[in-house]
């Protein structure tokens, strides 16, 4: 069962729709099987920047990485896309509450198009 409660969900498709991105994605990205490549793929489709993120204690970093792989091969650009993925070393699943500051510098720098600060390792 997934975590995103249907308010958010319901908010991010309204976001999303502005930006490109299909309900149909939305449902994928939020759903227990998020980590299928196709829905990898279809979101690097979309032209959408993308940023995926792990925590090395808890997320699934190969799967991350294998995301974040399939989002640059997808991309807009081939292999020249923006479409990232990032480990946090020593950080929980849910380390944007342990870490608060860190994830927000990584949201600013990422949304400004800046290097990503120290702590975020692209993989």
């Amino acid at each position: 069962m997934s975590a995103v409660t249907e308010e958010l969900q319901a908010d991010m498709q309204a976001s999303s729709a502005r930006a490109g991105l299909s309900a149909a994605i939305i449902d994928g990205l939020t759903s227990s099987t998020c980590t299928g490549p196709d829905v990898w793929k279809t979101v690097g489709e979309s032209g959408v920047r993308v940023c995926v993120l792990a925590g090395e204690r808890q997320d699934p970093v190969q799967t991350t990485r294998e995301q974040g792989k399939t989002l640059k091969e997808t991309g807009p650009a081939k292999n020249q896309t923006e479409n990232k993925a990032f480990l946090v070393r020593e950080a929980m699943h849910a380390w944007s509450l342990s870490h608060p500051a860190l994830f927000a510098e990584g949201i600013d720098a990422w949304i400004a198009r800046r290097e990503m600060p120290v702590g975020y390792e692209e993989i």
